[in-house]
């Protein structure tokens, strides 16, 4: 062998030494399943206060969110009666007129070459007359009928006959608005 080969290391095949893996006391072993016991404790700890942490945050924000919808919905519910029983009978009534010209629009279409009446309360006559223009698009008689109240057409064909009812709808609108008001009232309390 020569003075450099003694100074150097040898990674021969034959030359290698073999390792022998270090013998672990059982000490070495119950010392080590003790602290990975108790690391998984203190794991399981850690997440079980996350949890009840984040449980308590979705809780108060619940909370809140139903607390603010509540007094939103308590606050808007007179301005929200007001407008179904002050403005909505007004504005039903005045786009009345346009809303049976386009039902008529759609019932000409579905009953072509049928004749068309149009049945109104008295005295409203002249304002669908009016809306239908001088030369209707199609064939359509009005009719004024004593057993209609205003906010009221009736319309037949030789096969149909549909009643649009503004009133009616306008009391569908202030139920299903009082209707929301109450569950909220209710739901609130509860």
């Amino acid at each position: 062998m020569s003075v450099l080969s003694s100074l150097l290391e040898s990674f021969d095949a034959a030359d290698a030494v073999h390792l022998t893996e270090p013998s672990v006391s059982q000490d070495f072993l119950d010392g080590f399943a003790a602290g990975q016991e108790a690391a998984l404790s203190d794991l399981a700890a850690q997440d079980h206060m996350v949890r009840e942490g984040l449980q308590q945050a979705l809780s108060d924000l619940a909370f809140g969110y139903l607390e603010a919808r509540e007094h939103i919905l308590s606050t808007l519910s007179p301005v929200l009666a007001a407008i179904v029983d002050k403005a909505l009978p007004d504005l039903a009534r005045d786009g009345m007129a346009a809303r049976v010209v386009a039902y008529l629009e759609d019932v000409v279409v579905d009953a072509a070459g049928q004749p068309v009446t149009l049945h109104v309360a008295p005295g409203h006559g002249a304002i669908l007359h009016e809306a239908l223009g001088p030369e209707p698009p199609f064939p359509v008689e009005i009719t004024e009928d004593a057993t209609l109240v205003p906010g009221q057409a009736l319309i037949r064909t030789g096969v149909t006959e549909a009643l649009i009812d503004i009133d009616a709808i306008t009391a569908t609108i202030r139920e299903t608005i009082g209707a929301i008001t109450l569950q909220q009232r209710t739901s609130g309390n509860g």
